[in-house]
């Protein structure tokens, strides 16, 4: 990698990061699209490294927010997810994940625009608001697709968490999945490592810078402001998986003619 994908590498990162940082979500999905889009990284590598990065994104997130943890959402939502986390990296070699991505986009996609609008969010069976249920299906998305950031989002967002709290927990639970999925991504595909560990520290110097920006910009937004920048990000990552999905089941279907 040459000294300008270097530099467009720890843009991305810190932007990446930044919007993790304000969303609770996106810094995976946001970095995978700059290494195979923009980068050229074979799509094995890229989640290799975005898994790494992501870990250590939340470790660092965790760091800086750490007095305004919600323990008890920790507990009950976080324990079922770091669980979940790894059976769903586990299944990822199995199952095929575009229907999946394509539900998890419509739900989205309803969700976020049902809570611009003011209205009632339960769009679920009340089952599936409980903590351990909740918490148990966004880890398990994780490991599965990669991008469980987004309904983990969504169930911190209902139960009241917002800010601070809401960023510190966020970050918390995922980091709490990426140690459950980290070692399963390393062992299936370690072999084919397709980065360099100086790679490696640019992305963390770039999430590093992304994360401290973010984290001003969180302490100065307004309770209203934030819950609905939230849901301004679930609809264009719902949007985003929706597309995915299909531009994935066009490119099966017909050879991407």
């Amino acid at each position: 990698m040459d000294e300008t994908q270097l530099i467009v590498l720890a843009i991305g990162a810190a932007i990446a990061a930044w919007v993790g940082t304000i969303a609770g979500f996106g810094t995976g999905t946001l970095m995978t699209a700059l290494l195979v889009l923009l980068l050229k990284f074979d799509t094995k590598s890229a989640i290799l490294l975005v898994a790494g990065f992501h870990g250590v994104s939340s470790l660092l997130k965790t760091g800086l927010f750490f007095r305004a943890i919600d323990w008890k959402t920790v507990l009950t939502f976080g324990v079922p997810s770091l669980l979940l986390a790894g059976l769903g990296a586990y299944c990822w070699q199995w199952v095929p994940s575009i229907g999946l991505l394509f539900l998890l986009g419509g739900m989205l996609c309803l969700i976020s625009t049902r809570g611009l609008q003011g209205k009632s969010l339960w769009v679920l069976p009340d089952a599936f608001h409980h903590p351990l249920l909740s918490g148990g299906l966004a880890g398990f998305i994780t490991g599965l697709v990669g991008t469980g950031g987004a309904v983990r989002a969504f169930f911190l967002n209902r139960i009241g968490l917002i800010q601070e709290p809401y960023v510190a927990t966020s970050a918390m639970i995922a980091l709490m999945a990426d140690i459950s999925r980290l070692p399963v991504y390393w062992h299936l595909e370690a072999a084919n490592l397709g980065f360099s560990f100086s790679e490696i520290g640019v992305v963390v110097a770039g999430g590093l810078a992304g994360i401290l920006i973010g984290k001003r910009m969180v302490a100065s937004m307004t309770a209203e402001k934030f819950q609905k920048g939230v849901y301004w990000a679930l609809l264009v990552f719902g949007i985003y998986y929706v597309e995915k999905s299909v531009r994935l089941a066009w490119s099966l279907m017909f050879g991407g003619a």
